[in-house]
């Protein structure tokens, strides 16, 4: 009689869970792998808020509100848009140069002009820093 080298054969569960762990480690490889490659390239410095830059439409409504604060019927009040009515000193200072026909406390309507200067935080609050209505 021929003696046969002992043959080691695994139980099939035991080969499926080999087969399972295997295939888990291999994507778990894979997702490292492309975690380091995608970090590859980016700038680690810190990114500067972007500053808002506020137009001249956004100055003048907030004047309108801010003459309005200062009329005896600002129900009442009519306003002209023209781009030239506002100066822009820089990104969130503004000029502007106009007029309201609002009605006065006897009902008579008016013509004002006004002067207004604002400014607006980085938390687009607005702020007057001056207003004269003549």
């Amino acid at each position: 009689m021929e003696k046969k080298e002992s043959e080691t054969i695994d139980p099939p569960n035991k080969k499926g869970a080999k087969v399972v762990f295997g295939c888990l480690g291999l994507i778990l490889i894979c997702m490292v792998f492309f975690i380091f490659l995608s970090n590859i390239g980016e700038d680690d410095s810190v990114e500067e808020p972007e500053i808002k830059k506020f137009t001249k439409l956004e100055a003048k409504v907030m004047s309108e509100i801010f003459v309005k604060n200062n009329l005896k019927s600002p129900g009442s009040a009519e306003f002209e848009y023209s781009e030239d009515q506002v100066t822009k000193l820089n990104d969130s200072t503004f000029e502007i140069r106009s007029y309201v026909d609002s009605q006065n406390s006897f009902g008579a309507l008016l013509r004002m002009d006004y002067f207004c200067k604002l400014y607006f935080d980085q938390n687009e609050k607005a702020y007057l820093m001056e207003l004269e209505m003549k």
